[in-house]
């Protein structure tokens, strides 16, 4: 009866999660796109930032990027912020124990906006 009842439960919260979530993507994702990255040359073990220009992205947006599978094996996404109107930060990690140029790459971006 308790393994009955968890399962209820956790279908009902499936449902509920599920409902949710639809409801905010539909009124919260703004736009989609992609955008060139060219980080500088990353020196060993260090985490860089990049701006980008995303056109109307605002601050206090949430902005998911993807980065693409051609990505070095040494660096690491590690997260975005919005600087200003049309400015978005991207930070990168060189995990590695050399510097890395990993060149112009193609991410692929979400804007989602909260408030």
């Amino acid at each position: 009866n308790f393994i009955r009842a968890f399962f209820k439960f956790r279908s009902a919260a499936a449902r509920a999660l599920a409902t949710t979530a639809n409801r905010v993507q539909a009124q919260n994702l703004l736009f989609s796109g992609s955008v060139s990255i060219n980080p500088a040359s990353i020196p060993a073990n260090t985490r860089a930032s990049v701006s980008v220009t995303i056109t109307n992205v605002a601050p206090g947006d949430f902005v998911v990027m993807t980065p693409p599978a051609a990505l070095n094996a040494g660096l690491v996404y590690g997260g975005t912020i919005v600087a200003a109107s049309n400015t978005v930060t991207v930070f990168i990690a060189n995990i590695t124990g050399v510097a890395i140029d990993d060149g112009a790459t193609t991410w692929a971006y979400m804007v989602i906006r909260l408030s």
